[in-house]
């Protein structure tokens, strides 16, 4: 058979083609009352198809890949700190660790393929840890001091709270004033071991979305034989449940921490690396990276659809855009429980803003889950965080 070169669209072009494709698919899924009949279903594959290809190759790889990239840079940080300790190379290698903790922001909520193989995304993440089990575990170590832990294979052996970002963390920000020498070099070495285990994940998740065999090309080999994904349907709607999975994660795991804290009074929240100063980084990026998926997904395109064919929903599309808004401008103006602002956090128009931020959080979650995927022909179902 002779090899036939495939038509070259140029990006531009292939956008327009791609969000007409979705208006069409909208439009034929919308425009009757009631579920969608089986045989009709088909018909909206290729759309969905071109979606799937679409946020898995421009949104999900790059991500991951970005996580990847950080990762090894904050292992080679950690090692330039233990071979040559000091200030400068400590605030190195904890900068290094900031940037990791963003790159991991944007990924944390695709808990789906390459994550969920052997557990990775607990064991880069250990999170929520309401009980303490990661400081229980790395102060233990400390105290012990096992040489034979200090190696990236015999961190990959230890609990997953032992293995990530949060036990990382504690080692790079403990305080180091009259740290014996002893001790010093070794919550370094410990240190260094972590995070080159956590480049090891990172590279592996990267490359187990990208290889030939790898996550993009099953999403996107959707189909009958297809033992993950049986239809374009079905890989679509794993990009939904993520979508929703993130905006619980903010909900339950970063803003009623924060909520509580503040009503309380309490200096320390739990929030995710809060110790590094890191949790409103952690809250913004999340935010963000929810919103940009919503936007790859081309779901307004839905929900405006929607809007059209029922006026008693036209509201729904100015909704979600408000409320994505305020939840951005939100969780950057807040303010964030600490012993020097208990009062502040406290007070009404912060409290105000935080209830509003979870139930805006709920609400988007709400209408993609219950409005916009059924309108998509999209079956949502379980999640890992509710089991709804």
């Amino acid at each position: 058979m002779r090899y036939r070169r495939p038509h070259f669209v140029p990006p531009g072009q292939r956008r327009i083609l791609l969000v007409a494709a979705l208006a069409m698919l909208v439009t034929g899924v919308t425009a009757r009352s009631g579920p969608v009949p089986a045989q009709e279903k088909p018909k909206v594959a290729p759309e969905l198809a071109a979606m799937v290809t679409s946020v898995v190759g421009n949104t999900i790889i790059p991500a991951y890949q970005f996580f990847a990239e950080a990762s090894a840079t904050t292992t080679e940080a950690v090692a330039t700190w233990c071979k040559s300790p000091s200030p400068t190379t400590r605030d190195g290698a904890r900068e290094a660790f900031a940037a990791s903790i963003h790159a991991w922001a944007r990924i944390q909520h695709i808990r789906f393929g390459p994550a969920r193989t052997d557990n990775r995304w607990q064991r880069v993440a250990f999170l929520p840890d309401p009980r303490g089990v990661v400081r229980r575990q790395v102060a233990k170590v400390l105290a012990d001091r096992p040489a034979d832990l200090l190696n990236v294979n015999a961190i990959a052996g230890q609990s997953a709270a032992l293995q990530g970002l949060p036990a990382l963390e504690i080692l790079l920000f403990a305080a180091d004033d009259g740290e014996p020498g002893e001790a010093l070099a070794y919550r370094c070495r410990l240190a260094d071991a972590i995070a080159g285990h956590i480049a090891v994940l990172a590279g592996a998740m990267a490359r187990d979305w990208t290889s030939p065999e790898g996550w993009r090309q099953r999403m996107l080999s959707a189909g009958s034989a297809n033992i993950d994904y049986r239809s374009p349907n079905e890989a679509a709607s794993e990009l939904v449940r993520a979508l929703l999975t993130g905006l619980q994660l903010v909900r339950e795991e970063m803003l009623l921490p924060w909520l509580k804290a503040a009503e309380g009074k309490k200096g320390w929240a739990g929030l995710p690396f809060e110790r590094a100063g890191l949790s409103r980084d952690v809250v913004a990026t999340s935010v963000l990276a929810l919103r940009n998926l919503h936007k790859a997904l081309h779901l307004d395109i839905v929900v405006a659809d929607v809007g059209a064919k029922d006026k008693s929903k036209a509201w729904m599309k100015g909704w979600i855009a408000s409320a994505y808004d305020t939840l951005e401008r939100d969780v950057r103006e807040m303010i964030l429980p600490s012993q020097d602002a208990l009062a502040a956090a406290a007070t009404e128009p912060n409290l105000m803003a935080l209830r509003r931020s979870r139930s805006n959080a709920n609400g988007l979650r709400q209408i993609i889950g219950r409005q916009i995927a059924p309108a998509m022909a999209l079956t949502i179902g379980f999640n890992e965080l509710d089991g709804d």
